[in-house]
């Protein structure tokens, strides 16, 4: 098989949070995909996506389900 007919290899996850009242409630994290929420020094609340794959192609399969109430 010569690389024209390799398949690449491609990236997946999967993410569910859910946040009440500013709390968090629910974390999953799956496959590339991560969440980090800092803890600041102020009154201020924040929610980083992570892709650790490095980027987004032509076949990668993500995954959200973000609920906040």
């Amino acid at each position: 098989m010569n690389t024209s007919q390799k398949k690449l290899e491609k990236s997946k996850g999967r993410l569910e949070i859910k946040i009440k009242d500013q709390n968090l409630q629910k974390l999953y994290q799956q496959g590339s995909l991560k969440a980090l929420m800092p803890d600041f020094h102020e009154n201020l609340k924040q929610l980083m996506l992570i892709n650790t794959a490095g980027g987004i192609t032509s076949g990668d399969e993500y995954n959200y389900d973000i609920d906040m109430i």
